[in-house]
């Protein structure tokens, strides 16, 4: 649980950094950008998907299958 909060945490603050250089290189409002960070933030900290806090099991070693000489 310390992971996904820090995890949001920091979405968070990175979507509002990003969204402050973009609005101050384009003329955006500024003021949209804790908004986004909000909606990034909590999308990440709930993962809807279940694609980032899912335990996955371990799987074998990650190497290629040998192919077998034919034999003539």
């Amino acid at each position: 649980m310390k992971k996904r909060l820090l995890a949001t945490v920091l979405w968070f603050y990175a979507t509002w950094y990003a969204w402050s250089i973009l609005a101050d290189m384009t003329g955006m409002p500024g003021l949209a950008g804790p908004v986004i960070a909000l909606a990034v933030a909590v999308f990440v900290g709930m993962d809807p998907m279940n694609r980032i806090w899912t335990k996955r099991p371990a799987t074998g070693s990650a190497t290629l299958p040998t192919l077998e000489p034919d034999a003539a």
